[in-house]
């Protein structure tokens, strides 16, 4: 990916906008994403996963790529036309969003699973 993102760099006119290699960025961004958060649904040893910061912050990755995703894709008509400030609005509203997520990653606590409920672990009771 860092290849392909240098050459383009290099070959393409400064002038131009290349939507290619930001959607291939976040296209790959939000396949990683998805990857850790199956891995992590998966895992039985955390029974709430979303009390983690690690949640959040990926929810947060994959609600901003995924909403600005499309606009990436057809931003060079946007910039063409006179509709720039509904492309704007868009991303402001995303940009929004996606802070809003991260100020919960940063106030929820991690918690391990020997300290829920009580102290006791009550998947390995029943087992």
């Amino acid at each position: 990916m860092g290849a392909y993102l240098l050459y383009e760099f290099f070959t393409t006119p400064r002038n131009d906008y290349d939507p290619i290699p930001s959607v291939t960025s976040f296209l790959i961004i939000l396949i990683y994403c998805i990857i850790f958060l199956y891995e992590k649904v998966t895992d039985t040893t955390v029974p709430y996963f979303y009390f983690t910061s690690t949640f959040w912050v990926v929810v947060a990755i994959i609600v901003y790529c995924a909403g600005t995703f499309f606009a990436l894709v057809y931003a060079k008509s946007y910039l063409e036309s006179n509709i720039k400030s509904e492309y704007d609005f868009i991303h402001d509203s995303l940009y929004i969003i996606k802070n809003l997520i991260l100020v919960i990653a940063i106030f929820s606590t991690d918690k391990a699973p020997s300290k829920l409920n009580g102290g006791t672990n009550t998947l390995n009771k029943y087992t």
